[in-house]
């Protein structure tokens, strides 16, 4: 006699797990990191103190590792964070474009409210800048201090602007120097971010030496020299050339480079004493 079979138990189906869109593009989550645009998946268990603590702090330190990382290679190594971005290695440093947002930001911040005032730029003048905004300030029915502060505002941001536009010119002056191999704008304009960062650094130090010797001339000339000397050390790993011809380029973006931020200081004083409404 053939066995009987037995009957098997019925298997249930395993009910597959819902399937969750990534919140910033829609697609179909996988994993923990969305395939589509890279952004993590969200949680509200992440939301909790601890998680939620343990995030920001690793993202704080990691940053600020980062950077200060960046920040020892840009002015210890002149170029070569320029040569490591045009190869494509940006993981280890703070980009070019981040690094000239946050050096300068804390470069006119801290200066707005010290030695980068208004006030300080105007040397012997200040007596006859204090009777203008005086008369101004009647004419406009305010208060002269806080016209005072609506003056130092525009004076600031006009001059952040101009200055801005400066890294624009170095940046658009550096393909006419060097034609060959050619290179894409945005490479010129990573060099000419990290040149910026460092002379926003010699600036903050430079600066303060100004007011302890109650003269512009010594701080000039020791920030303007070592930036000149920098900036033909950083042509020279990136761009290459005979050392009479870099030297000569650098001592031409040099020049360029001061004479913006005079022009932007002055852009700034005419923005305030011819002033639209």
């Amino acid at each position: 006699m053939s066995a009987v079979p037995q009957p098997q138990p019925e298997v249930s189906a395993v009910p597959s797990p819902p399937v969750e869109a990534c919140a910033d593009c829609g697609v179909n989550l996988t994993g923990p990191y969305c395939a589509q645009c890279g952004a993590k998946r969200f949680t509200r268990d992440e939301q909790q103190f601890s998680p939620y603590m343990k995030k920001l702090l690793l993202e704080r330190l990691h940053l600020d590792g980062r950077l200060w990382r960046t920040l020892w290679l840009l002015v210890t190594r002149p170029g070569f964070l320029t040569v490591e971005a045009h190869s494509g290695r940006f993981g280890p440093y703070v980009s070019a474009r981040k690094l000239f947002l946050l050096v300068g930001a804390a470069y006119f911040l801290f200066g707005s409210g010290t030695f980068y005032r208004l006030e300080g730029l105007m040397g012997a003048s200040v007596q006859r800048y204090e009777s203008y905004v005086e008369h101004s300030a009647r004419q406009l029915g305010v208060a002269p201090a806080v016209h005072r502060e609506h003056l130092e505002a525009r004076f600031q941001r006009v001059n952040k602007l101009a200055q801005l536009a400066g890294v624009m010119l170095l940046a658009g002056a550096l393909p006419l120097l060097y034609r060959r191999p050619r290179r894409y704008f945005g490479e010129h304009l990573t060099f000419a971010l990290h040149v910026a960062v460092f002379r926003f650094l010699i600036g903050a130090v430079g600066q303060p030496l100004r007011l302890v010797l109650d003269t512009w001339v010594p701080s000039m000339a020791l920030v303007n020299t070592v930036f000149i000397v920098y900036l033909g050390l950083a042509l020279q790993r990136v761009y290459g050339g005979s050392h009479l011809a870099t030297w000569s380029k650098a001592v031409v973006l040099g020049l360029v480079t001061i004479v913006t931020v005079f022009l932007s200081i002055g852009a700034g004083m005419t923005s305030v004493f011819f002033s639209w409404p």
